[in-house]
């Protein structure tokens, strides 16, 4: 079909005499004005959002809400021309303030520099690794990756001291051995997605799978040997995704249980906290309420707002660039200091990997 009569075809489709070309798609006012409205609404909600399934969806595409905004603002500036001035001003009115709500929510990823102190405990270097740079990979293969063997290979270049890998069925084992430079393994295979295993070039001390939840998800606590007077205590995890009202209680018990455990462990042990790491695929955003609740109610910090200019780290879904959301992280305490945190290369899965490393000042 020639150029020409798509544009023609478009006309008829959308009566609104006036377009605007937006990268390869081709907008209506009404049609920008309906979307800008509803990203100005989610907005306001996922800022106030209460613990409601439908009303937590809204805190996943912050960004996007942003994004939108700009554009809607850039066109009531500097176009709809049959726009009155005052339905304009309230237009752009709404839009700032629509604006202003998003990056309250983004800014601490670009701006706050968190000073934090490295635990004193924490040695400089130590047989087999250095902990003074510690590296962590968090990735999700995915279940039906159809190229394991790129994953594979980006793993062995990477050659992180600890991997944590989601979604580890019978398939994903098998090609898992071939990392054959990682001595301590956590292996906890299933079918479906909520299989999961740590590799680790540290000596694991201890071990407990947790079954969370009816639908028994794991749950992995380790305790990792630093030195031989130091440790560090890493539970990985990944709860259901809230794709739907079951799924979102199911998350939310799993949520309440990680929180109960460190608790109990710190009642304990009240050293646990100190060196203490929590990474996976958490299936929600940091701007969810949920997530709020599990940095203030266990003294962690997110690593994404402990490096200056570290910015929100999109991870899925990778196959669609423009639904980007932040779903794997890695949360520690106060005394550890993040020093670096990438996003990996497209491995073929439906997850980027999320790259860390920590260390001492």
């Amino acid at each position: 079909m020639e150029r020409k009569d798509s544009w023609l075809i478009i006309n008829k489709v959308l009566p609104d005499k006036t377009k605007y070309r937006c990268c390869f798609c081709t907008i209506g006012p009404s049609a920008l004005i309906c979307s800008a409205l509803i990203c100005i609404l989610s907005s306001a909600i996922a800022l106030y959002s209460s613990k409601v399934w439908i009303l937590d969806l809204a805190t996943l595409f912050i960004p996007q809400y942003v994004v939108i905004q700009l554009i809607f603002l850039i066109s009531l500036i500097y176009g709809f021309k049959k726009v009155t001035s005052v339905n304009r001003a309230i237009l752009i009115f709404l839009t700032i303030g629509g604006l202003a709500i998003n990056f309250k929510q983004i800014a601490p990823f670009y701006t706050e520099n968190l000073t934090r102190t490295a635990s004193a405990t924490f040695p400089k270097k130590m047989s087999g690794t250095s902990v003074k740079n510690l590296s962590i990979t968090i990735l999700n293969l995915w279940s039906i990756n159809p190229y394991p063997q790129r994953a594979i290979n980006y793993l062995k270049r990477r050659n992180s001291d600890i991997i944590i890998l989601i979604e580890v069925n019978k398939k994903w084992n098998t090609h898992l051995q071939k990392l054959s430079s990682y001595e301590h393994k956590i292996i906890d295979e299933r079918e479906g997605n909520f299989g999961m295993a740590v590799f680790s070039k540290l000596e694991i001390l201890s071990k407990t799978i947790h079954k969370v939840t009816k639908k028994q998800i794991p749950l992995i606590e380790c305790n990792l040997k630093l030195s031989p007077s130091t440790t560090i205590n890493l539970i990985a995890a990944h709860p259901t995704p809230p794709k739907h009202l079951t799924y979102f209680k199911l998350r939310t018990k799993y949520l309440k249980f990680l929180t109960h455990l460190i608790k109990k462990r710190t009642k304990v042990n009240p050293n646990y906290k100190s060196n203490l790491v929590v990474a996976g695929d958490l299936n929600t955003t940091p701007w969810s309420p949920y997530f709020k609740e599990i940095l203030s109610n266990n003294d962690l910090v997110d690593s994404a707002t402990s490096i200056k200019g570290g910015g929100v780290i999109f991870t899925w879904p990778a196959v669609m660039p423009l639904l980007l959301v932040p779903f794997d992280h890695c949360l520690t305490s106060k005394d550890i200091v993040i020093k670096e945190r990438t996003q990996g290369p497209f491995v073929w899965s439906d997850h980027y990997p999320l790259e860390i490393t920590l260390g001492t000042n």
